[in-house]
């Protein structure tokens, strides 16, 4: 009868490790997406400061009014 109560025992140790795992692993997805998603933000506004900061330095060489608008738009 012991052998069997710490069968059982065992079993549910078992068991809430792996519901504590799973949580786990749950909430570490959650933060790598989120992670992801603020990597993507910032290429995007890396992105746009590049684009008007080409278009500033096109509108200073060419002295081309079309360059300055762009450059205000993005």
């Amino acid at each position: 009868m012991a052998g069997f109560g710490s069968l059982l025992l065992m079993s549910v140790a078992i068991v809430d490790y792996s519901n504590h795992a799973v949580r786990s692993a749950s909430g570490s997805l959650a933060t790598v997406v989120r992670q992801k998603d603020h990597v993507a933000e910032d290429e995007r506004i890396e992105k746009h400061v590049f684009e008007a900061r080409m278009h500033v330095w096109m509108a200073l060489a060419a002295d081309d009014p079309s360059h300055w608008e762009k450059a205000a738009d993005t």
